[in-house]
């Protein structure tokens, strides 16, 4: 299965653009746009390298997904899909400047609420100030040990947001305060492990609720979507046999046959979450993403149709 997504992020304020956001245009050897390089380069690219491969030269079957809701509920819309129909191996479309990312940190958003007293501003002492108390939280955060991968790094968790109950509030010692963590996790970290792990670092703390957040989404066709911001980290060892066989794939056909560990979220997790192989590879880089003047280079949109068809002819060629 090849997957790419349609949706994009917001264009922002279009006046700020060179080019009209969603144009398209191609000038300087460049298409700008809003999804140029995340990800509508690799959807395009995917389409051409499997439009071009005769059914007589496959030994199985492709199926090409052109997923929606990636950036707000990753993962969520490609389950459905995998499911039915089970695909051996599983690449999704990301900008990776043609490197094929073999393993990916895991992500997820955390929800902490703290729990105090509401008094008047004069009389402090009558109350419990939820704003001091997640303080004390996100300190004691701040100060967990972090978990380190050899190839994907240290683990992440960074604040978001805070923001305190009622508000705004001028003259009340707040009740009630709400924060965002988000975490970039390693191999082997599970909902149940993350949480216990946070958990226990704020023992002894009062008034403290950890959970995790619950993605929510009305689709274009009014279905309704959920899903617990959770994706899980991975790997694709190097002697894996689908591994090799791509890599070499790209080799003999004189395309660059690097890998890369991405520290982005991708679909990617909801295949590894059901055990199968998954892999990232596409045209552009990270860094042209969700900027103003968004871009990538037509070469290597052209480049990726090989790519593709590389990998295609690869797993069933």
């Amino acid at each position: 299965m090849l997957d790419s997504h349609l949706d994009v992020v917001t264009a922002g304020d279009e006046s700020a653009w060179h080019y009209p956001p969603f144009s398209g245009t191609v000038a300087d050897g460049r298409v700008w746009g809003r999804g140029a390089a995340d990800t509508h380069a690799s959807l395009a690219a995917m389409l051409a390298a499997v439009a071009s491969i005769p059914r007589s030269e496959l030994r199985g079957q492709v199926v090409l997904a052109a997923t929606v809701l990636e950036e707000s509920l990753t993962a969520r819309t490609v389950e459905d899909l995998l499911v039915l129909y089970r695909p051996e191996i599983f690449i999704t479309g990301e900008p990776t400047g043609l490197r094929l990312a073999v393993a990916q940190k895991g992500r997820a958003t955390l929800e902490i609420r703290t729990q105090g007293r509401a008094a008047h501003t004069s009389h402090p002492q009558q109350g419990e100030n939820a704003i001091k108390r997640m303080m004390a939280v996100l300190a004691r955060l701040e100060a967990l040990p972090r978990r380190c991968d050899d190839d994907l790094g240290e683990e992440i968790f960074e604040v978001t947001d805070i923001c305190s109950e009622p508000f705004p509030n001028i003259s009340l010692v707040p009740p009630a305060c709400q924060t965002h963590l988000v975490a970039r996790l390693l191999p082997g970290e599970t909902v149940a492990s993350l949480l216990k792990r946070l958990r226990q670092a704020l023992v002894g703390l009062p008034g403290v609720e950890v959970n995790l957040a619950t993605l929510r989404q009305v689709c274009y066709t009014g279905r309704v979507l959920e899903r617990l911001d959770f994706l899980p980290a991975w790997k694709v060892l190097p002697d894996n046999p689908w591994r090799v066989r791509i890599l070499d794939g790209l080799r003999s056909r004189g395309l660059p046959a690097e890998t890369m560990c991405a520290g982005f979220g991708t679909n990617a997790s909801a295949a590894a979450e059901q055990g199968l192989t998954a892999f990232i590879y596409g045209p552009g880089d990270l860094a042209q993403a969700h900027i103003v003047d968004e871009w990538v280079a037509v070469n290597q949109v052209e480049q990726a149709v090989e790519g593709y068809r590389a990998l295609v002819l690869a797993c069933l060629g």
